[in-house]
């Protein structure tokens, strides 16, 4: 079994790069590495600390790690919208554990790179968990991994405004079935409408 637990991603603050703190220090670095998706690929994650890019400066930051960013259309995780294709995180209460996994899998579009930003930091805890998904699936008994090598198959009921968890108008961001429906249509899902 291989050991998840022995990687660590990058850490680059901004006295190791040579520049300053603050959203132009970052966006600096950005762009004078244009080679940065290549270390993102090698390192697999990429952690950058004491940069203090406050909250409304994000979004050139964003448009340089994240060119093409999804929205978080069809998620089925409690979010609010706070920009153009930023969310924040999952909104559960702080007591419940969210188990390893990767965004949007059960969808027909997922993102390639993800983005983590903390606005405010907790005063304890509040560490968000990566794993290195490669090492994660060489660690599972080969019994596990050949059961689901021939795929699965999610199924999702969402209410309409009454329930538990997201309605479907959450869900994708509209209140126009037409728009579901092609949304739908286009991740060759099947759907049906009940009462």
């Amino acid at each position: 079994m291989t050991d998840v637990q022995d990687w660590e991603p990058l850490e680059i603050r901004p006295e190791d790069v040579g520049t300053r703190p603050g959203t132009a220090g970052l966006v600096e670095y950005l762009k004078g590495h244009p080679g940065f998706g290549a270390l993102l690929v090698e390192n697999k994650a990429v952690v950058f600390r004491d940069f203090a890019v406050p909250e409304s400066e994000l979004e050139p930051v964003l448009d340089l790690l994240l060119p093409n960013r999804l929205a978080y259309v069809h998620g089925n995780s409690p979010r609010t919208k706070v920009g153009e294709n930023v969310y924040t995180s999952t909104e559960y209460p702080q007591e419940l554990t969210i188990s390893m996994h990767n965004e949007l899998s059960y969808s027909a579009q997922w993102p390639s790179r993800l983005l983590f930003y903390c606005a405010v930091a907790p005063g304890s805890g509040g560490a968000t968990p990566v794993v290195d998904g490669v090492k994660w699936l060489a660690s599972l008994d080969d019994e596990v991994r050949q059961a689901f090598a021939q795929g699965v198959r999610y199924s999702q009921n969402l209410h309409d405004g009454l329930g538990l968890g997201k309605s479907w108008q959450d869900t994708f961001e509209t209140d126009d079935r037409d728009t579901v429906e092609a949304f739908l249509a286009g991740s060759a899902a099947e759907w049906e409408w009940k009462g």
